[in-house]
C-alpha cells in the first residue's frame, strides 16, 4: 500500500511504475520507461538507498 500524500511528500514516487526484487535482496524502483529510479540494499534488517532521492534514504514498515 502506498500513503496518499506519498508522491507529494517524495516527487520520484509519483513517477514509479514497477518494482524488481534481486536475489541478492536488493530492490529496485523503475519508472514507465524501465529507467531505474531507487535502489534499496539490505546491509542489516531494514532497507537502504544505495543514493538519496527527494529525502528517500531507507524503507520502514508503514506500522513503524
Amino acid at each position: 500500500d502506498v500513503a496518499t500524500d506519498c508522491a507529494r511528500l517524495f516527487p520520484v514516487m509519483d513517477e514509479i511504475a514497477a518494482w524488481r526484487l534481486y536475489e541478492d535482496g536488493q530492490i529496485v524502483f523503475a519508472d514507465a520507461t524501465r529507467k531505474e529510479r531507487l535502489r534499496f540494499y539490505t546491509p542489516d534488517d531494514s532497507y537502504v538507498s544505495v543514493e538519496e532521492v527527494d529525502g528517500i534514504v531507507r524503507l520502514t514498515p508503514a506500522s513503524q
